[in-house]
Order: structure tokens, then sequence, then C-alpha cells
């Protein structure tokens, strides 16, 4: 059974956090994606569009792993 694992960076294209995690789990021989959800804009933050999400979902669904990791800069955004 390959293991999958997803980890979604909410709002932060950077995420060094999420890209050192990312190379460790590789190493550990892990099957990862890392997917960048939406562009950090403090002077006008938008929350997720229907579309968005729906996105997020359908790639999630075909993905299909066996844990999903979030990262968020702040908890303000994690509406």
């Amino acid at each position: 059974m390959e293991k999958k694992i997803l980890l979604v960076a909410f709002y932060n294209k950077k995420a060094i956090g999420v890209r050192y995690l990312e190379n460790a789990l590789t190493e550990a021989e892990y099957t990862v994606r890392t997917v960048f959800f939406k562009d950090f804009n403090s002077v006008n933050p938008q929350k997720a569009t229907p579309k968005e999400l729906l996105l997020l979902r359908n790639d999630i669904k075909k993905q299909n792993p066996v844990l999903i990791c979030l990262s968020v800069m702040s908890s303000m955004y994690l509406e």
C-alpha cells in the first residue's frame, strides 16, 4: 500500500516548515503532494471561493491520502 500524504499550506506560498516536512516525509519513503492554497493578502484577505474549495476537494479525492496535514500562518485565516 502506497503511503500518500497531502500537505495543504493555506495563504503562504513560502511555507518553509511545510517544505521541510515534505522533504523529511519524502526521505522516509512517503508519497507527498503539497498544495499551496490561496495567496496571502494582508490588505484584502479573501475567503476561499466555492470553486477553490471544489478544486481542493477533488484533489483530495484524487490523491486519496492516508493523512492530510494543514498549515496556516495565523488562526485568523482558518475560517
